[in-house]
């Protein structure tokens, strides 16, 4: 697939938000909304990677699918749980250092998602919940789309609509019935909705004009105008409304946002959400305002994703040369 800095850029965008978010950013409260920007993205990207798989070989490597996802994810991902194992006992000394292991085992095995649902959240890591949600349906979605590829795609992109509509629903009715109702933010089979609607951009050629993204911007600004964290509103309709409007400005892509640093950040983005938080837990707890915890957690974020980016992640992608013998 030819390569959209617009989409990298979109991504430093949502990190923006979820850093302003944890930050506690007075006027912030729905910057939570960031989350659901990457779920729409990351279902329309990795959607698109297995049509254009499939349209190429004629199927689906199920195992190469998943071996190339854990080797995007995991080496930045065992890289931070290692560090905070190391810190965690002198950073947080008051809790078990049983505690801080058992969270890292749940958070590298991705169910930090049901841990929150379930009242057993991770005591520091929480917001790996939504690498949980979609590591989920990395390994669920490749056989959906195989299955809707054998379809018209009219038919394969009513299904999926069909799916995303389903769990909307699902997700309201959960808002209504529970007690514990925010619970429903955290979960898999609540929460996947963004990621199918990216997915069914992907099942569409439809391309707009840039306009449509800045529509989809504003609707995103209203969102975080409008909306506040722990609502009943905001669990059953400012998660739908954040995901239209997310998936308008994925379809459209506006240009700008592939200029300047945006793109960079982007690309930093994974690495930026895991690290950010600890500094956001520490600098919070030793006293810092939202401003200085909020550049204590943006260069410190940002430092860390860089270091993982090019000295860890990057190295493993690389090509590796067969040495070669020489002669004197």
């Amino acid at each position: 697939m030819k390569y959209q800095p617009s989409l990298d850029g979109l991504r430093a965008v949502a990190t923006l938000l979820v850093l302003l978010f944890h930050a506690k950013v007075p006027g912030m409260s729905a910057g939570f909304v960031g989350v659901d920007i990457f779920f729409v993205l990351s279902g329309f990207l990795i959607t698109r990677l297995l049509i254009a798989e499939h349209e190429r070989t004629g199927a689906i490597d199920y195992m190469d699918f998943t071996a190339r996802r854990l080797r995007r994810l995991y080496p930045a991902m065992i890289l931070f749980l290692l560090v905070y194992l190391a810190v965690a006992p002198f950073a947080w000394p008051d809790i078990p250092t049983e505690r801080h292991q058992w969270d890292a085992f749940i958070a590298g095995f991705y169910m930090g998602d049901y841990a929150i649902a379930t009242g057993r959240p991770t005591a520091v890591i929480g917001h790996l919940w939504s690498l949980g949600v979609e590591e989920k349906f990395y390994l669920l979605w490749p056989f959906t789309v195989a299955m809707a590829l054998r379809l018209r795609r009219s038919h394969a992109q009513l299904l999926i609509a069909a799916m995303f509509v389903g769990i909307t629903l699902w997700r309201a009715y959960n808002v209504e019935t529970l007690d514990r109702y925010w619970h429903v933010y955290f979960r898999f089979d609540t929460h996947c909705s963004g990621l199918l609607l990216g997915a069914l951009a992907a099942f569409t050629s439809i391309r707009p004009r840039a306009a449509f993204g800045w529509i989809g911007l504003v609707g995103l600004l209203v969102v975080l105008v409008v909306f506040e964290w722990r609502t009943k509103a905001s669990a059953a309709i400012g998660i739908s409304l954040a995901e239209v409007f997310s998936l308008m400005v994925v379809m459209a892509s506006p240009s700008f946002l592939g200029r300047g640093v945006l793109p960079w950040l982007g690309k930093m983005s994974y690495g930026i959400y895991l690290w950010h938080y600890l500094f956001i837990k520490f600098g919070r707890e030793h006293g810092l305002n939202w401003a200085e915890n909020l550049i204590f957690a943006g260069v410190g974020g940002i430092a860390c994703a860089a270091l993982s980016y090019y000295a860890v992640e990057q190295w493993l992608k690389a090509p590796r040369r067969t040495p070669t013998s020489s002669t004197t």
